[in-house]
This record gives C-alpha cells, structure tokens and sequence, in this order.
C-alpha cells in the first residue's frame, strides 16, 4: 500500500469515528438550546476540528472550508453568541452530511461544489 493512500485511509477511519455521533449531538443541542451543555458542544467542536485538521494536513480544502464553517458555527454557539435553533442546527446538519460524503472519497472531494453550503 501506498503511503499516501495509507494516510488516505487513516483520515477516513478517525474523520467517520468522530462524524459517527454529530447527528445525534446536534439533535440534542437542538433539543435542549435552552439549557446548553457546554461539554456537549466542546465533543462537537474537538470532532470537527479534528477533521478540519486533518483535511488541512492531506490538502482537502473542501473538506477543510466545509469543516471551518461548522467549527465557526459551534464556536459561535459555545460563546452563547448563537442558539442551537433549528434554524442553525438544520443546515448543519446538512453540512455534516456533506462533509460525510467528502469524507468517504476524499480524493474527490475537492471536485464537489459547496458554495451555496458555505454562504
């Protein structure tokens, strides 16, 4: 095997390891923006960033804009400057979904357009 697909391979197993629980997370920032659990959007927040870094190490910019932007977003709400609304939590949910996909090909991922996504 190649190194290079090797690294491939080691960022697809740790990035679906950590987009595994988002979509359960984020319904239940949704369901509780009333009383948000700062350790709960702080999990959310070290799993994107984590796979916003290693998109940044193996040069996927898709991947790395579509996972700054949530990562944004999270921080965003863990200020308390945004709530965990459905009208926030739906795109990114969205988002994750995309970034998932991106994930699962990500030598392809830089040729998928995410422009109306990320405005």
């Amino acid at each position: 095997m190649q190194f290079e697909q090797y690294l491939y391979d080691e960022f697809i197993a740790e990035a679906n390891d950590h987009l595994l629980t988002i979509e359960e997370d984020f319904l239940t920032l949704e369901a509780n923006r009333d009383k948000q659990d700062p350790e709960l959007v702080d999990k959310v927040f070290r799993a994107i960033h984590s796979v916003k870094g290693g998109s940044a190490f193996l040069d996927l910019g898709n991947i790395n804009r579509l996972a700054h932007v949530l990562e944004h977003i999270l921080d965003k709400i863990r200020e308390h400057e945004l709530t965990a609304s459905p009208t926030i939590i739906g795109p990114m949910l969205k988002g994750v979904d995309i970034l998932a996909d991106m994930v699962a090909n990500p030598q392809a991922s830089n040729e998928r357009d995410i422009s109306e996504l990320l405005s």
